[in-house]
């Protein structure tokens, strides 16, 4: 239905019509239209479509005010539809161009893209074309089928039957042709039988990898219909219509064995491996008997052979035996503890119960074939000698472990190899399956002429033995390249490791076969400043060439700041960083085209004036001040003489942590220096936060600290040798209980949380608007906020430095928090507040801390609580608990603690 007039283009031939498909997107359909307005073509005319499919964020007022700009624009506006397929449809009927382009509303079209697009086509007599794709904010995008430019590639060979979606350029009359349409009763996959069938009736088919003309957003809603999860049914589809389309346009064989491939090997395998796993009985039961129906023509003896034997026996039990047979072999394989396979005559055989074995053919009980090791690149590094890498390998489900590693490289043009010595570090039995890590360098010594080499890693057990291609890119490694030294007289004096683009191989460029003047970048170290009350850290970099220009990366690939060269191969990249939140490093660096991978690991001894330097999985870093100075306002140097030595957890931006060295600081008028990141034991402050389960040394001062749960067995197993010099403090008598019973701890009965003396040495800075709530979440929970909040209510953000935090809750008039130490600081300065339990399984310990807390008030159970909405914080009924808010009578002794803070050298 047309619930708004049509803008109509000016007459005339038309030779591309762009259809773009609209939804609540209103942050990015203006750009998204104004690129495809602007594409000028040299002969015909262009038109763009856009269907909004009844947004409700004002998408659809915003294209009205586009199509009085653009007479090129035609708005329809139609009732929602559920997914992008009718308002597709809707276009595709619309339009009247000699070709058809298909636009998402979040991406952007590039200068030029239609008109190079469509003089492809013209000029090679095709009927589809695929641009080369770029990414605006670093989404992933596919590039192994835009390795050249072609205007006649190879569905197969050019990995195009990969790229299965519908942002491309078709020739209209084929679409008309075939009567191509996208299926309105899916939201996803709906695009790959409508793109095969173009594919696979195609006169040409052309690829334009000669720069990007599509840009692709990730969208900061995550809202891109990719990242939506899919149901056994969503699946069922798209693989039953694919291989509808497959056998339909194609003879039996081996290509059509091939293009099938991708059904069985992409499409279904989550499906039959997990969500069949979850999913109800009547589901299950449906997909089975409409995978039997539409599938088992598909799954030929030739697509099967492409398929791991795992699959083949899952797809065997789903196409011929009951469904719960599926489900059975499944558990089977879930079951770390069960070994699937048995090695006979160095060949792999199944070992399942007999109800299972009955439904399964001779050839996949004993012919599971060769070892198929599961092999892993753990961590790569660069140096003087090469390249260092670290790694383990497995077989899975194998009841045999793994006797022997062998590595070699082999060069990629000439097959010349050389073995590496593969030196296994430990061996691991995790269930049924038996680990070896192992470390290798690959260097100058390895024997390594000028060309890119791959490795290979061959496993033995026993009598078997197989090798594979080692080194494929893992999710904890960045995408990156490595360099290492390599000196020769005849090849430059670096070499470069990198992943591939298309199978994202490990790869050793060495003498500049694939990269020309390769650097090697190392991060050296940290200068730290402090200029008109800004801090500025400066990264120190080394081992750039002459001229080269170095780039941090954030996570997300942008670049941040350009490094100053301060000698001939060194320079500095100055950051600011914020007075709240923190500023996150990649383990990159970019220098001319290449991106580098480094380590931050040289920043940890850097530190100074209050900046943290916290080190995160993968090799992040984030950069964070931990307090501003009360006394001065300045930030003072945090080591050198004098400084008290205090232990406490820097692995999260999260004012709970900082709040205790910064106490610290305020009661000695002292700097404080973090002895945690030390191995060795200097004495020291154990004080605020619930670090006792996770002690990593004896010999130190508690004071104030406390369990985040209960002791279990092997917890108190673990502390039995690292008790603490003294116990002078703890935060409530839960923990004196624990540590009393399960490990004899003599603990004084000093009780209460350091952050409660916060009232005595810290005044607040006046609030700009004193009163209303301050709503203070735990960082596990800040997505949880469910929507709008009350005008009077104010958000704490507890990654700002403990000083802002405790100016938000003082200043306000009650405080609701599902973080301990929200709560505390309320108390701290006579705050009414209301705890908001968390939901079950949000946080390390559930209530034992807050429990713990709680034992130091005159009257445990007068604490004023609510579960926190599964709707999140706004649903909250604000007016009532702001009421019924309460302020505790605390009966710990605050004198008592602040005396009993360890005197230390």
């Amino acid at each position: 239905m047309i619930l708004s007039r049509l803008r109509r283009a000016r007459p005339g031939a038309v030779r591309v019509s762009i259809v773009i498909p609209a939804y609540n997107c209103v942050d990015y359909i203006t750009e998204t239209v104004e690129s495809a307005v602007v594409q000028e073509l040299e002969s015909g005319g262009l038109e763009v479509i856009v269907v909004d499919d009844g947004s409700n964020d004002g998408t659809g007022e915003a294209l009205d005010r586009l199509a009085e700009l653009h007479a090129v624009l035609r708005v329809l506006h139609q009732e929602p539809s559920g997914g992008p397929s009718r308002p597709r449809n809707t276009g595709l009927s619309m339009a009247r161009g000699e070709f058809v382009f298909f636009l998402d509303a979040d991406d952007v079209l590039t200068p030029g893209a239609m008109e190079g697009m469509a003089d492809a086509l013209e000029r090679g007599g095709g009927d589809v074309a695929l641009g080369r794709f770029g990414s605006i904010n670093g989404r992933h995008v596919p590039s192994q089928m835009f390795r050249e430019t072609t205007l006649d590639a190879d569905l197969i060979d050019s990995n195009a039957w990969d790229s299965l979606g519908p942002v491309k350029m078709f020739r209209r009359s084929l679409l008309e042709k075939l009567g191509a349409r996208f299926a309105e009763d899916q939201w996803i996959g709906e695009d790959q039988p409508f793109t095969a069938a173009a594919y696979l009736n195609a006169r040409h088919l052309a690829i334009l990898a000669d720069r990007d003309y599509v840009m692709v957003r990730q969208r900061d809603d995550g809202q891109n219909l990719t990242s939506r999860k899919q149901t056994l049914d969503d699946k069922l589809k798209t693989a039953s219509r694919l291989a509808a389309v497959i056998l339909e346009y194609t003879g039996p064989g081996a290509r059509r064995d091939r293009l099938m491939r991708r059904v069985f090997t992409s499409t279904l395998p989550s499906a039959v491996q997990r969500l069949v796993n979850t999913a109800d009985a009547e589901g299950i039961e449906r997909f089975a008997a409409g995978a039997r129906q539409s599938l088992a023509d598909a799954y030929s003896p030739g697509v099967a052979a492409y398929c791991a034997h795992d699959l083949q026996v899952r797809y065997h039990l789903l196409l011929n035996a009951p469904a719960r047979m599926l489900l059975d072999f499944n558990r089977l394989v879930a079951d770390s503890g069960t070994a699937l396979y048995a090695v006979r005559d160095g060949r792999l055989a199944l070992c399942l119960p007999a109800e299972i074995e009955r439904h399964l053919p001779a050839h996949l009980l004993t012919g599971a074939g060769a070892i198929r090791p599961k092999t892993e690149l753990l961590g790569i590094a660069g140096g003087p000698d090469g390249f260092t890498l670290t790694g383990r390998a497995a077989l899975l489900g194998v009841d045999a472990p793994v006797g022997d590693l062998s590595l070699r490289v082999v060069e990629r043009a000439t097959g010349e190899e050389h073995p590496v010595e593969a030196r296994i570090t430990r061996r691991e039995t995790r269930g049924a399956t038996a680990w070896a890590w192992f470390s290798a360098t690959v260097g100058p010594a390895t024997g390594m002429g000028r060309g890119a080499w791959g490795p290979f890693l061959r496993v033995t057990t026993g009598d078997a033995s197989e090798e594979v291609r080692f080194g494929k890119k893992p999710g904890n490694i960045p995408d990156a390249k490595w360099s290492a030294d390599w000196p020769a007289t005849d090849m430059p004096p670096r070499a470069v490791a990198y992943f591939n683009a298309n199978y994202k191989n490990l790869t050793f460029d060495v003498g500049g076969t694939v990269h020309r003047d390769p650097s090697a970048p190392r991060v050296a170290g940290m200068d730290v400043v402090v200029q008109d009350g800004v801090t500025y850290a400066g990264i120190q970099l080394s081992g750039l060439g002459p001229g080269q220009r170095a780039q941090l990366q954030r996570p997300d690939g942008t670049g941040l700041g350009t490094a100053v060269p301060t000698g001939p191969e060194g320079a500095t990249c100055w950051i600011a960083v914020p007075e709240s939140g923190h500023v996150p490093l990649a383990p990159k660096v970019k220098v001319g085209k290449l991106v580098y991978a480094v380590s931050f690991e040289p920043l940890r001894g850097a530190q100074g004036h209050h900046l943290n330097v916290r080190m995160l999985k993968g090799g992040t870093v984030e950069l964070a001040l931990a307090w501003a100075s009360n006394a001065s306002g300045r930030l003072a140097d945090r080591t050198g003489d004098g400084a008290v030595p205090y232990y406490w957890w820097e692995g999260r931006v999260n004012f709970g942590d900082a709040v205790g060295p910064w106490l610290a600081e305020l009661m000695t008028g002292r700097p404080v220096d973090n002895i945690k990141r030390e191995k060795a034991g200097r004495r020291g402050v154990v004080g605020v936060g619930s670090l006792l389960n996770h002690l990593d040394r004896p010999g130190l001062d508690v004071w104030g600290s406390g369990l985040i749960e209960p002791l279990d067995d092997a917890t108190a197993s673990r502390l039995a040798d690292r008790k603490p010099r003294a116990v002078h403090a703890v935060r409530g008598r839960l923990t004196a209980a624990e540590l009393r019973t399960k490990l004899g701890w003599e603990v004084p009965e000093v009780f209460g949380d350091p952050a409660l003396l916060l009232g005595r040495h810290y005044t607040p800075r006046p609030a700009p608007e004193p009163g209303g709530i301050a709503l203070c979440l735990h960082y596990a929970h800040v997505s949880k906020m469910g929507g709008a909040l009350p005008a009077n209510v104010r958000t704490v953000d507890v990654a700002q430095t403990p000083d802002r935090v405790a100016d938000a809750i003082a200043g306000a008039s009650v405080c609701f928090s599902t973080s301990l130490h929200g709560l505390i600081v309320a108390q701290a300065y006579g705050v009414p507040w209301v705890w908001i339990r968390p939901p079950a399984g949000s946080l390390v310990g559930g209530e034992f801390k807050f429990r713990d807390f709680f034992s130091t008030f005159a009257d445990p159970e007068r604490v004023m609580s609510v579960e926190l909405p599964a709707e999140g914080a706004a649903a909250l009924d604000w007016d009532r608990l702001e009421r019924e808010a309460v302020l505790p009578t605390l009966a710990a002794d605050l004198d008592a603690l602040e005396a009993a803070f360890p005197r230390l050298p």
